[in-house]
C-alpha cells in the first residue's frame, strides 16, 4: 500500500497499490522521505478505520494517511502481511535571511482503530538527521595580496639569522557572511615563469578541470547515520588572520613545500565560500560559486647559499632558479637569471648596545656546472685585500670583525641579492627592470632590485681582515 503527503504532486491507484508522481522537478533538490512499514496482519483484518495509519511530522503536523482497503491482492501474493510505503518531501532551502543548517526531523506513525482495542502497540517514532544540502550563495571578491613573514630571529651576537618563513596572503572585501562558512581554494592550472625559459621552449596550454565533487544524483540518509566530510578534501581551507577578518593566508598547493621549484611559476586558483566540517553537509551543497584568480605566484623557495673559504678568498655558491614543466626542469644551459653575492662584516656599535652588519662589497656570480651532481650554480668570489678599505672605514668602531656572505636571486629574468633580514628592518625598494639590475655598478643599485629569493646571514670561517680600532688606536684582527 502506498501513501503520500501533499508536498509531492501525485496520483494513487484506487486500491493504493501504485503511485505516480506528477513531475520529475518535484523529486530533485529536495529530501524525499520514505517510511516503510510491514503490517503483520492478513487481508481479512479490518480493525483500522479507512484512514488507518496517520503520519505525523515533528509531533505537530499530520502530513498524510495510508488507507488499507480490504482485498485479497494479486494472485500469488503473500496475504499474511501488508507492505506499507509513505512518501514525504522536505525542502532544504533556509528561510529568507537565515543560513543553511542541519535539519532534525521527527516522524511518528499512529494507528487509528475503529474501536479502541484492549491492547495496542505504541506509536512508531523515528528521528532523522539531515545534512546541509544548500550551497552558499556568496561569491568572494579579491581586494589585494601580499607576503607575510615570520618573525625576524637573529643570533644574540648577530652572527647569523634564521630563515624567515614567507606565505602569500589575500585580502577580500568581506569575510564569509555565515559564521560557520570558510574560504577554500584549489589549483586550476600551473605554468612556469616565461622569463626563465628559452625562447624556443613551448609551454602547453593547461586545462582547467571541473570541481571534482561527487554528483550525488541520489543521496541516501538513514536514521542514526553518522556525519561525513563529503566534498571537504577537494579544496584547501584558507587560514584566517587573527588581526583582520578580511585577510587570509593561502596555503601552498597540496604536495608542495616551501622548497619546491614549482614556486618559481604561476598558478591559476579558484576560491569559493564553503561550509566547514562543523556541520554535516552533502558534497553538492558544500561550496558556493567560484572566484577565478590567475597569475598567482607564491613566495619563491629560499635560496640555499653555501659559503666556503679558500686561502685569501671567500666563495658563495647557490643554484639558479629552475622553471618546471610537468615536473621536468627547463632551465636553459646558460641561465636567464643572474646571481649576486653580498659580503658583510659584523661590527659592534660604539655604545656596545648591539651588533650591526656593514656591507663590504658585492660580486656577480659566475655560472658553472657541478660535475659531481650535475646542476647549474653561480659562484661569487670575494678577495680579502679588496675589502680592506671598506672595513677600515666601517662606522662605528669594529671589534673582532667576522666576514659573512649572503646571496639572493630575483625574478623577471634577472637575479640579484641583498640582506633581506637587516638589523633595523630594511625594506626592498621599488621593482626595477632587468636592464637596471644587469647594469648595476654598486651595491646600492642592487639593493633597489626586485628580489625573488634570499639566503639568511651565515658566517664564514677563519677569514680575518685587519681593521683599525678607533677606541684604542691600534690594529686588531
Amino acid at each position: 500500500m502506498f501513501g503520500c503527503s501533499a508536498a509531492l504532486r501525485h496520483t494513487l491507484a484506487p486500491d493504493s497499490s501504485a503511485i505516480t508522481f506528477a513531475a520529475k522537478a518535484d523529486l530533485t533538490r529536495r529530501w524525499i522521505v520514505a517510511i516503510r512499514l510491514t503490517l503483520r496482519r492478513d487481508w481479512t483484518w479490518d480493525a483500522l478505520d479507512p484512514q488507518g495509519l496517520e503520519i505525523i511530522r515533528d509531533d505537530t503536523e499530520v502530513v498524510g494517511f495510508v488507507s488499507l482497503p480490504r482485498g485479497p491482492g494479486p494472485s500469488g501474493a503473500d496475504r499474511s502481511r501488508t507492505e506499507v510505503v509513505f512518501f514525504d518531501a522536505i525542502d532544504p532551502t533556509p528561510e529568507p535571511g537565515a543560513f543553511p543548517d542541519e535539519m532534525s526531523v521527527g516522524y511518528k506513525v499512529h494507528s487509528r482503530f475503529r474501536e479502541a482495542p484492549a491492547q495496542a502497540d505504541q506509536d512508531l517514532a523515528w528521528t532523522l538527521r539531515l545534512p546541509v544540502a544548500t550551497a552558499p550563495t556568496q561569491t568572494p571578491r579579491l581586494r589585494s595580496a601580499g607576503v607575510a613573514l615570520s618573525p625576524y630571529v637573529p643570533a644574540p651576537d648577530y652572527s647569523s639569522t634564521e630563515q624567515r618563513q614567507r606565505r602569500l596572503w589575500l585580502e577580500f572585501d568581506e569575510p564569509p557572511l555565515d559564521p560557520l562558512d570558510r574560504l577554500y581554494a584549489r589549483v586550476l592550472a600551473y605554468a612556469p615563469d616565461p622569463m626563465l625559459l628559452d625562447d624556443q621552449v613551448s609551454v602547453p596550454d593547461p586545462q582547467e578541470p571541473p570541481l571534482p565533487v561527487d554528483p550525488e544524483q541520489l543521496r541516501i540518509i538513514v536514521p542514526g547515520q553518522p556525519a561525513d566530510d563529503a566534498g571537504l578534501g577537494i579544496m584547501q581551507e584558507l587560514v584566517a588572520s587573527d588581526l583582520s577578518p578580511n585577510h587570509f593566508i593561502l596555503p601552498l598547493p597540496q604536495g608542495l613545500d616551501q622548497n619546491a621549484e614549482e614556486l618559481f611559476g604561476f598558478f591559476v586558483y579558484e576560491v569559493r565560500v564553503g561550509h566547514n566540517r562543523d556541520r554535516w553537509c552533502t558534497a553538492q551543497g558544500r561550496y558556493g560559486p567560484p572566484l577565478r584568480v590567475s597569475g598567482v605566484q607564491h613566495p619563491a623557495p629560499p635560496l640555499t647559499c653555501t659559503v666556503v673559504r679558500v686561502k685569501e678568498r671567500v666563495m658563495a655558491a647557490a643554484p639558479y632558479a629552475a622553471p618546471l614543466i610537468d615536473g621536468w626542469s627547463q632551465r636553459p644551459n646558460r641561465p636567464k637569471t643572474e646571481l649576486w653575492g653580498l659580503l658583510y662584516t659584523r661590527v659592534l656599535q660604539a655604545d656596545g648596545a648591539s651588533f650591526r652588519n656593514v656591507l663590504l662589497g658585492s660580486a656577480q656570480a659566475d655560472w658553472q656546472v657541478d660535475e659531481v651532481a650535475p646542476h647549474v650554480q653561480g659562484v661569487s668570489t670575494f678577495f680579502g685585500e679588496k675589502h680592506q678599505d671598506s672595513l677600515a672605514n666601517a662606522e662605528p668602531a669594529t671589534r673582532r670583525p667576522s666576514e659573512r656572505a649572503h646571496g639572493g636571486t630575483a625574478p623577471g629574468g634577472g637575479t640579484c641579492g641583498r640582506a633581506a633580514e637587516g638589523p633595523v628592518g630594511q625594506q626592498f625598494g621599488p621593482a626595477t627592470h632587468l636592464a637596471d639590475i644587469a647594469s648595476a655598478t654598486s651595491a646600492d643599485d642592487l639593493l633597489s632590485g626586485w628580489v625573488l629569493s634570499m639566503q639568511p646571514y651565515s658566517p664564514t670561517i677563519g677569514w680575518e681582515i685587519t681593521a683599525p680600532n678607533h677606541d684604542e688606536g691600534n690594529q686588531q684582527r
